[in-house]
């Protein structure tokens, strides 16, 4: 998600000990990530983005913090926007290597007139913006944002005649506001991310004529470097599809709902120039891809044995572990391989496990992680 513009040395060459224990287990393997609790002792805890440094952004429910981010190990609250009542609450969804810092806000009125923000840092802590709408709308919601500081995702727009749309949004730093029209042939879009050469990912839906897919996985192809004008292109699905991550190589994932049996969905990867989509998870109910690091590595959730669980993909499935059962989910990745999501734990004084914001960091591994 964040562009890799600045170069990072990581170093897989396992201390040759470490090595020679390795060969020596025997059943069961040492699972190769480490779990760790963001927030400790958090409770009702979400991780949603992390950055190259390291820092960590996502929502809890308690210990008085709600939206917070983490930098260099320790936790701060993210402050709130202005008219937002007691009942609403913030979510940070993503934060790029500069700091910045974007997601949206719910009024928890039941209206779902939802806020797209950008949180921006200040001294020691981040100022809070609105970044609008499209004309006439009423609710967006921020999703991603590179390193150059573009941010994308949805907002409600007028159309002729009064009638309310979502299309998505890009948004430049100084400002300008591009409008991602839905694919041809579809009503609304909504956009979920964006890489360091500008391409934006997100789906098309709602048909204009009956008997077309659903939902169909998309992207928006930038006229050139830098430029303003932008293309949708729908991208080769079996079903439907959405597309929820790109990196910097152009490598795009999400899922795809399979024809003929649309409880199926499947991990899917798409290329920027490519015209056809990777099933990688063919024998799956049920598998989505969140997020995809600069190597490559995929993040998400999947079913396994009746259970959610959070994975990581690089050439094979790899279950994430948690301390205790419960729907467990990977939401991001950073060039160090380090993944954050959500997963469940036994709070001291408790015997119920909650879900906390989740860590986990890769065994045997040395990286040097990019100075903000």
């Amino acid at each position: 998600m964040v562009a890799g513009l600045l170069s990072l040395a990581c170093d897989t060459t396992s201390p040759s000990v470490e090595t020679e224990a390795q060969a020596a287990l025997t059943l069961p393997p040492i699972n190769p990530y480490i779990f760790s609790a963001v927030v400790n002792p958090g409770c009702q805890d979400t991780g949603y983005g992390i950055n190259d440094s390291g820092a960590v952004v996502g929502h809890s429910a308690c210990l008085g913090i709600g939206a917070f981010v983490k930098r260099a190990g320790v936790v701060s609250s993210l402050p709130r926007p202005a008219g937002l009542g007691t009942n609403g609450s913030i979510f940070p969804l993503e934060i790029n290597l500069g700091g910045r810092i974007v997601g949206y806000s719910a009024p928890g009125d039941g209206t779902f007139t939802f806020r797209a923000l950008q949180w921006t840092p200040s001294g020691s802590g981040h100022t809070v913006s609105d970044l609008g709408t499209l004309p006439g709308g009423a609710a967006a919601e921020a999703r991603a944002i590179n390193a150059a500081g573009d941010v994308v995702g949805w907002s409600e727009i007028a159309m002729a005649g009064g009638v309310i749309r979502k299309h998505g949004f890009l948004r430049r730093p100084n400002g300008t506001r591009i409008d991602l029209v839905p694919a041809n042939g579809y009503l609304n879009a909504e956009a979920n991310d964006i890489n360091a050469a500008g391409f934006v990912v997100g789906k098309s839906y709602t048909p204009i004529q009956g008997g077309a897919l659903a939902t169909r996985a998309t992207i928006w192809k930038p006229a050139g470097s830098g430029s303003n004008t932008y293309l949708a292109v729908l991208l080769p699905g079996d079903y439907k599809g959405t597309a929820e991550a790109i990196n910097t190589a152009g490598a795009i994932v999400g899922s795809i709902t399979i024809a003929g049996s649309p409880s199926l969905t499947h991990l899917s990867r798409w290329q920027v120039n490519g015209t056809t989509v990777e099933d990688l998870s063919p024998s799956d109910t049920y598998a989505v891809g969140y997020d995809v690091g600069t190597g490559g590595v995929i993040v998400g959730e999947r079913i396994v044995g009746g259970q959610y669980v959070a994975f990581a993909y690089g050439t094979k499935f790899t279950t994430l572990p948690v301390p205790a059962s419960g729907r467990a989910f990977a939401t991001g990745v950073n060039q160090c391989g380090t993944i954050v999501g959500e997963g469940r734990q036994t709070q001291p004084g408790s015997t119920s496990p909650v879900q906390v914001a989740a860590q986990w960091t890769q065994r045997y591994v040395t990286c040097a992680l990019v100075s903000p």
